[in-house]
């Protein structure tokens, strides 16, 4: 599991997502697909739900070439939590192998589905302090 390297940042049983804007983050037709059957398979957190929910229900879609700077499920990542130092790995809708999955059922996975590079969104911790969370750089596909 990922976690900010400097307050331990991730879900909990006790966080809370504030608002986003929906229209600040992209799918790709592929993603949303997926993105449905997880919903409905409904074993998500409550805080994830929330999150996909509103991605899903407001996000543009993408249909043609997907943006390079786009974090979509497959592709390997680096972001930072709160200024803490440069993580990566690779967002993951379902199993697949992959060095560092960061799983879309998860607060942090759910954040970053759909974000661009440089964009910053808030990221609820355990301990009740927002983090912030910013995409450094996405990685095309080998």
């Amino acid at each position: 599991m990922l976690t900010c390297e400097k307050t331990g940042c991730l879900a909990g049983p006790r966080v809370f997502f504030p608002n986003i804007e929906p229209h600040d983050y992209a799918l790709t037709d592929s993603d949303a697909d997926r993105l449905e059957q997880l919903l409905a398979s409904e074993a998500l957190s409550s805080e994830a739900a929330a999150i996909l929910h509103t991605k899903y229900d407001g996000a543009r879609r993408i249909s043609g070439p997907v943006p390079n700077d786009l974090v979509v499920s497959g592709r390997r990542i680096e972001f930072m939590i709160s200024g803490g130092g440069a993580q990566r790995g690779t967002l993951a809708i379902g199993a697949v192998p992959a060095q560092r999955p960061i799983m879309v059922a998860s607060v942090l996975g759910a954040t970053l589905l759909g974000m661009r590079i440089l964009q910053k969104a808030p990221l609820p911790c355990d301990d009740g302090n927002p983090a912030t969370l910013v995409v450094l750089k996405v990685f095309s596909p080998s």
